[in-house]
């Protein structure tokens, strides 16, 4: 039976619409040739091929989505630099209106485009048309903030106004379900988040400050709706926002409380703490990826700079040890929750009578990143402590390559190219510093030449374990 990847479908009468699943237009032909060659060995009749075809849409079907997504991305860009012009060309003119006109200005802006959103989105369908109106509508509402208070000479800390702009946006972000506008409300309680814990309390962006203890508390309420939300709708974009949000607030807490103004080893990990997280969700979860993504990009990055000598022997500070102890103690914690957090979802999941956390904190998939976490302890209680540089720099090049191996595991375990490739490239990065670190004065050529046999050769005993353990898992089956 010849059949085309593109092949038309219909759907009988009286078939139930499931919904269409997305998938790209590679694994749709692929889906495709893979069930003409069942047909021809009589696995599937022409009926059954139609009706798991029909799950995927037509080739309309998947290009009317990618164009959606396209035309949302730039209408949403559209709209940005709409709003800053008329913004822009009310605030030129703002001195010459009354106050009375200024706030109907305001009012009329703000409220028209938010109700003209709601009209098309929930009237009409037209879904893009009313994100652009719900986006240039919180673009008049957070210029309504300044300008009303200026209006009327109240004073608005730079922080503040940005916390009532958020808190205004949030609710049409969550109603509308609109990427974009999610995005902008992530982008205003960063800046919220910034302003607040890094200090700049009183007195503007130019102003002098004074520093005062403001941890931002609200921000991880304001962001558990948007978390909910990109969570239920499995959208692995909206829980990057919200994960690089939380991220953001979590980095600066010890600066915020004066602890640590340089928190390096925090750094470190909260990095863990987010490879940990990826690890308790479901094997193979695409919303685990944006939490491994951040997590690889911190405690790669601080494990970089560990890994010098130089680095820790002359820019490393003596840390504070109240801020190590504190620290410490929270990431612990942390850890501990999320393993115990992830047990007890596991037991739902296995239908189990009591969950095994013991179990849970020895998976293979965990041990990596709670090792990172304890090993980012130890190394800061020991530059607070002790401060010789030399143990740091070997726990560090360890890491390294611990996180290397457990990324290119990781790509082989999910068959993702990403991490893999990650972690490849991560042991590659490795390879080069040390040569620059080790051998540039020392061997030279031929001590890269050594460094690169024996890169080469771990890889290989890589290829050759991954191999082995296939094997063995395919015997025991």
């Amino acid at each position: 039976m010849a059949m085309t990847p593109a092949r038309k479908m219909t759907r009988p009468e009286g078939r139930p619409n499931m919904g269409i699943r997305e998938i790209s237009d590679g694994q749709h032909d692929w889906l495709a040739a893979e069930m003409e060659s069942w047909s021809a060995l009589g696995l599937l009749t022409e009926d059954q091929v139609d009706r798991i075809l029909e799950l995927y849409g037509t080739p309309e079907q998947r290009a009317d989505r990618r164009g959606g997504r396209a035309v949302s991305v730039i209408t949403s860009l559209a709209a940005l630099l709409v709003g800053l012009g008329v913004l822009l060309l009310v605030a030129f003119n703002w001195q010459a209106l009354s106050t009375a006109m200024k706030l109907g200005l305001i009012v009329l802006a703000t409220a028209a485009s938010h109700a003209g959103g709601w009209f098309l989105r929930f009237r009409l369908g037209r879904r893009t048309a009313s994100d652009v109106l719900f986006f240039l509508g919180c673009l008049f509402y957070g210029g309504a903030i300044w300008q009303t208070a200026q209006a009327f000479n109240i004073t608005v800390a730079s922080n503040a106004g940005f916390w009532w702009w958020a808190v205004g946006s949030l609710p049409f972000a969550v109603a509308s379900q609109s990427l974009p506008l999610h995005a902008l409300v992530v982008a205003i309680l960063a800046v919220y988040t910034g302003l607040s814990t890094l200090g700049w309390i009183m007195g503007g962006w130019w102003g002098t400050s004074r520093r005062l203890v403001d941890p931002a508390y609200s921000v991880p309420l304001l962001a558990l709706p948007g978390l909910i939300w990109a969570y239920r709708r499995k959208s692995a974009g909206g829980v990057g926002l919200y994960v690089m949000l939380l991220s953001w607030w979590v980095l600066v807490q010890p600066t915020a409380w004066g602890l640590d103004d340089a928190p390096i080893f925090w750094v470190g990990s909260v990095g863990a703490l987010l490879l940990l997280i990826a690890e308790c969700h479901p094997p193979r979860s695409a919303l685990a990826i944006p939490h491994r993504y951040f997590g690889v990009l911190l405690t790669g990055g601080v494990l970089l700079l560990l890994s010098f000598y130089d680095f820790n022997e002359h820019a490393m500070n003596r840390v504070p040890s109240t801020a190590v102890i504190v620290e410490t103690a929270v990431a612990a914690a942390a850890a501990v929750g999320m393993v115990v957090l992830a047990a007890e979802l596991e037991r739902r999941r296995a239908g189990l009578a009591s969950a095994r956390v013991g179990n849970a904190f020895l998976d293979e998939r965990r041990r990596v990143p709670l090792g990172l976490v304890l090993m980012m302890a130890l190394m800061g209680f020991w530059n607070a402590m002790v401060g010789t540089p030399l143990a740091p720099t070997v726990a560090a090049n360890v890491a390294m390559l611990g996180l290397a191996l457990w990324l290119i595991l990781v790509g082989l375990r999910e068959d993702r190219g990403r991490p893999f490739t990650a972690g490849v490239l991560y042991f590659l990065t490795w390879a080069v510093c040390r040569y620059i670190d080790l051998f540039g004065d020392l061997g030279g050529m031929l001590g890269a030449a050594l460094m690169f046999f024996l890169c080469g050769g771990a890889l290989f005993g890589v290829a050759r374990f991954w191999q082995g353990r296939n094997r063995k898992e395919v015997a025991h089956v």
